[in-house]
C-alpha cells in the first residue's frame, strides 16, 4: 500500500484521487489509539465495510494490536 503514494506528495487533490482510483483499491482514513496510548490518524488499504459516520464515539473501535496473533 505504501508504494501507491510514492510521489504524490506534489499532486493537486484532484491529481491524487485519479491516480488513487486508478489502482482499483480502496483506503480508509481514521483515528486510532497506537500502542503508546496516543490519538494517531492512519490510512489503510481496505475493503470498505461502512460509510464515514459523522460524531460516532469510536472508543470502542478495532485494536488488533491488543490482540494475539494466534487469534486470527
Amino acid at each position: 500500500m505504501l508504494y501507491d503514494f510514492v510521489g504524490t506528495e506534489s499532486m493537486t487533490s484532484v491529481q491524487l484521487s485519479r491516480r488513487l482510483a486508478g489502482t482499483g483499491k480502496t483506503y480508509g482514513l481514521g483515528w486510532f489509539r497506537g500502542r503508546d496510548g496516543q490519538t494517531h490518524c492512519g490510512v489503510d488499504e481496505e475493503e470498505l465495510t461502512g460509510s464515514y459516520r459523522h460524531g460516532v464515539d469510536d472508543s470502542k473501535q478495532n485494536q488488533p494490536w491488543n490482540t494475539t496473533w494466534d487469534v486470527f
